[in-house]
C-alpha cells in the first residue's frame, strides 16, 4: 500500500473538481525503483487521474422506458421493424401462444405506431 492520503485522496479531488458523476478511476502503479515521497506520489496519482479524465469521450445518456408488446407470429417481423425505426432495442422475447417481447425505447417516444400491439409499460 501507499502512505496515507497519497493515492485515493488526490484521485478523489480530481474527480470532485471535474464535471463527471458516477465514475471510478483505477490506477495501477508499478514501482520502478525511485522513491517519490508522499508529495511525489500524490502528484503522480493526480496527474494520472487528470490524464484519464482528459481522454474520456462524452456520451449523452437518454432516459429509457420499457414497453411490453404482444403480437401474432405473422406480425413479428413488422413489430421488430417498427421498434428499430423508433431506435429501440429488444431486451427480452418469449414465444408462447404468441410473441411477447419487451423493448427499451427512449422515454417520450411516440408509441402510436405500436398501438396495434397490446402495449403495457413495464412500470405499470
Amino acid at each position: 500500500g501507499e502512505p496515507n492520503r497519497t493515492a485515493g485522496m488526490p484521485i478523489l479531488k480530481v474527480i470532485d473538481h471535474s464535471n463527471f458523476s458516477d465514475i471510478a478511476i483505477i490506477i495501477v502503479r508499478y514501482f520502478g525503483g525511485t522513491k517519490l515521497g508522499t508529495g511525489g506520489l500524490a502528484s503522480a496519482y493526480s496527474e494520472a487521474a487528470n490524464s484519464v479524465l482528459k481522454s474520456i469521450k462524452w456520451v449523452e445518456q437518454q432516459a429509457k422506458q420499457e414497453v411490453k408488446l404482444n403480437c401474432h407470429f405473422s406480425q413479428e417481423h413488422q413489430l421488430r421493424y417498427l421498434i428499430s425505426q423508433l431506435a429501440g432495442e429488444i431486451i427480452h422475447i418469449e414465444y408462447s401462444e404468441q410473441v411477447e417481447l419487451v423493448a427499451s425505447l427512449t422515454e417520450g417516444t411516440d408509441l402510436s405506431s405500436l398501438t396495434l400491439y397490446r402495449i403495457n409499460r413495464s412500470d405499470d
